[in-house]
């Protein structure tokens, strides 16, 4: 399991149960760190792929989704 994506998804998480004032700008900084991740190939299990996807639900664009 990729450790960051992980921590990534919890942050995620913990924003929807808080929402935060600025959790749009984090949610944006969150899918570019995944994003990266993706490019670098640091998914290689399921979970990793599931904690991806939901992080990308919270885009703002169709491709986001």
């Amino acid at each position: 399991m990729n450790k960051e994506l992980k921590q990534l998804f919890e942050e995620d998480q913990n924003d929807l149960r808080e929402m935060p004032q600025n959790r749009i700008e984090r949610d944006r900084q969150r899918r570019n760190q995944v994003k990266r991740i993706m490019n670098e190939e640091g998914a290689s299990e399921g979970i990793d792929f599931i904690h991806a996807a939901i992080i990308y639900q919270h885009g703002d664009i169709l491709d986001d989704w």
